[in-house]
């Protein structure tokens, strides 16, 4: 009488094999799911930073478009400037911006209503460049579980010179 043995399963060394193998599969691949998920946050803060900047230019370009004389003075770290508008000399928007808590607000001339504010501001000017007047804006987008400042986007628009001291 002849016994054969038949192979019916996986050795512990085979198994061992398999699971070490399969466990760094799973590790390479919830690495690469958490890098693609920082990529996208990072790409997240980018583009809020980017729509918060183009807001901002937007509505300070159709005051400009507007224009027909702009007032700029500065007490300590408040920063304004007066934007009459050519439908009503009389009537404007204040554009104030504080260094300090680094938030720029708008508000009407001469009722003084707040119509936008905005935080996170780092800097807000309109200059004189030649024969143009040059608005510059620079903000940010602060992430509070990191420790600084995350991204930084500016504008510039250039508009005919209106500025008055």
């Amino acid at each position: 009488m002849t016994i054969c043995f038949v192979r019916r399963g996986f050795s512990l060394a085979e198994v061992l094999t398999a699971t070490i193998v399969l466990s760094m599969i799973l590790l390479s691949l919830l690495s690469l799911v958490s890098l693609m998920g920082n990529v996208w946050q990072d790409g997240h803060k980018q583009l809020y930073s980017m729509n918060y900047s183009k807001t901002v230019m937007t509505t300070v370009e159709q005051d400009l478009n507007r224009a027909v004389k702009i007032i700029y003075s500065t007490v300590s770290s408040i920063k304004t400037w007066e934007i009459y508008s050519k439908l009503s000399p009389d009537k404007g928007y204040l554009y104030e911006f504080k260094e300090d808590d680094k938030t720029l607000e708008r508000k009407t001339i001469p009722e003084g209503n707040s119509t936008l504010k905005l935080n996170n501001i780092k800097d807000f000017s309109i200059k004189n460049s030649g024969a143009k007047t040059t608005v510059f804006l620079s903000s940010y987008y602060y992430d509070p579980t990191e420790s600084s400042e995350t991204f930084w986007d500016r504008a510039v628009f250039f508009t005919p010179n209106l500025l008055k001291h």
